[in-house]
C-alpha cells in the first residue's frame, strides 16, 4: 500500500511524504530523506529545517537549466500547457473538497 501527501502550507515549508508499506517494513521518503522502518528500528537521516535548504540542489539545477535555455536560445522544458494542466488539477482538487466527493481527473469536463 502506498500513501502520498504533499503540502505547500506547512509552517516549516513545503512537505512531501511518500510511504510504502510492505510485509518487511515501511519505506518513507520525506523531503529528500529516505527512512526504512523494520523490526530492528528506524534507519535514515534527519529532515532539513526549511525548504530552501532542503532543495538547494534542485533550485541550482533549475536556474542552470533556465540560464542554458536563455543562452542557447532554446525553449524551456516546462510549457504553458504544463502550467495550465497544473492549474486545472488544482481546480479539480479544490472542487473535490468543496463538493465533498471524489472527482476523476480524466472525466472532469474542464480537463
Amino acid at each position: 500500500m502506498c500513501c502520498i501527501d504533499t503540502s505547500r502550507n506547512a509552517c516549516y515549508g513545503y512537505d512531501q511524504i511518500v510511504e510504502i508499506f510492505g510485509n518487511k517494513g515501511l519505506l518513507e521518503a520525506q523531503n529528500e530523506v529516505v527512512k526504512f522502518s523494520d523490526s530492528e528500528g528506524i534507519h535514515g537521516g534527519a529532515v532539513e529545517y526549511s525548504f530552501p535548504t532542503r532543495y538547494k540542489e534542485s533550485y541550482r539545477c533549475e536556474l542552470e537549466e533556465f540560464a542554458a535555455c536563455y543562452l542557447d536560445d532554446k525553449d524551456v522544458p516546462i510549457t504553458h500547457d504544463d502550467g495550465l494542466k497544473n492549474f486545472k488539477i488544482t481546480e479539480i482538487v479544490t472542487n473535490s473538497v468543496a463538493w465533498g466527493r471524489v472527482i476523476n481527473l480524466y472525466e472532469y469536463d474542464k480537463f
